[in-house]
């Protein structure tokens, strides 16, 4: 009965381990407006909340984004992801709402176990917008 209770809970962590690297990041969409995409070599401008509180007035919603951290932990990850995400959907102002420093307690599956540790990642919040080209 032991051992089938540790087979179990084995199988039921590792499910839940791959389960949760199938996604990049957590997307809400706002339906107010679909965008076509734009060309993949777009500007996209980036404002910092802390230091520009307010969106320019005529920019349109698209969409809030937060990364994942199993995929985009660094700086060196999240920005080119955005910039590709953003132009995917219309987006070229990205809006940073939050930008903190998180724990995550990342996992990897080697051999016949799971390994966990803690890690200090970027956890960024953004809004995308569209910023008529004559209002930059």
């Amino acid at each position: 009965m032991v051992r089938w209770s540790c087979r179990l809970m084995f199988l039921l962590t590792v499910s839940l381990v791959l389960a949760a690297c199938g996604s990049n990041a957590n997307l809400v969409m706002n339906d107010v407006k679909k965008r076509d995409p734009l060309p993949m070599d777009a500007e996209v401008i980036w404002l910092q909340g802390a230091m520009v509180p307010v969106v320019p007035e005529n920019a349109e919603f698209v969409a809030t984004i937060e990364n994942n951290m199993d995929t985009q932990c660094t700086l060196d990850d999240i920005v080119p992801f955005y910039n590709e995400r953003a132009r995917e959907i219309g987006a070229n102002l990205i809006f940073v709402k939050q930008n903190v420093k998180k724990k995550h307690i990342k996992s990897t599956y080697s051999g016949n176990m799971v390994i966990m540790h803690s890690i200090v990642c970027d956890a960024v919040l953004v809004d995308f917008y569209f910023l008529p080209r004559e209002a930059k």
